[in-house]
C-alpha cells in the first residue's frame, strides 16, 4: 500500500507503508509526522485515522500517538518499557505501554512457536 507524504520544504512524496515506514508519530495537535530511512514527512490525517489503515498491515500503536511498523523493530526493552529502531543510521527508543507490550509479546510468541512442535517427551 502506497501513503502520501509532505516533506519539510512542501514537496509531496508517495511512500510504501510496508516497506519504507519505520514509524508514525502525532505532532502534539493530532496531526501525524511519518518518519522513513529517508526522511520525515507531514501527513493531513490524525492518529484514528492511521490506525485503522495500518492495525492489519504489520503495524501497533505502542503508545498514544506513536505507531511503529513491527518488522523495523530491533529490539525492546521490558524494564525500560521501550522499543528500539533504527533510523538515519542510530538507534532511536520509543516508550510502548503495558498493554502494547502484551500485544507485542503475543505477537512475537505467535512468530516463535514451532510449526511443527515435538510430541511431549515422558518423565
Amino acid at each position: 500500500m502506497h501513503i502520501s507524504g509532505i516533506t519539510s520544504n512542501g514537496e509531496m512524496k508517495v511512500l510504501n507503508l510496508e516497506h519504507e515506514v519505520i514509524y508514525l508519530q502525532t505532532n502534539g495537535q493530532g496531526r501525524m509526522h511519518v518518519y522513513t530511512h529517508e526522511g520525515e514527512y507531514r501527513t493531513a490525517e490524525k492518529v484514528e485515522d492511521w490506525m485503522s489503515l495500518t492495525g492489519r498491515r504489520g503495524f501497533l500503536r505502542v503508545a498514544r500517538g506513536i505507531i511503529v511498523n513491527l518488522s523495523k523493530i530491533i529490539a525492546f526493552d521490558r524494564v525500560r518499557r521501550v522499543v528500539h529502531i533504527e533510523r538515519l543510521q542510530q538507534i532511536h527508543s520509543l516508550p510502548i505501554t503495558d498493554h502494547a507490550m502484551r500485544l507485542l509479546n503475543r505477537r512475537l510468541s505467535d512468530l516463535n512457536t514451532n510449526p511443527h512442535p515435538q510430541p511431549p517427551r515422558s518423565i
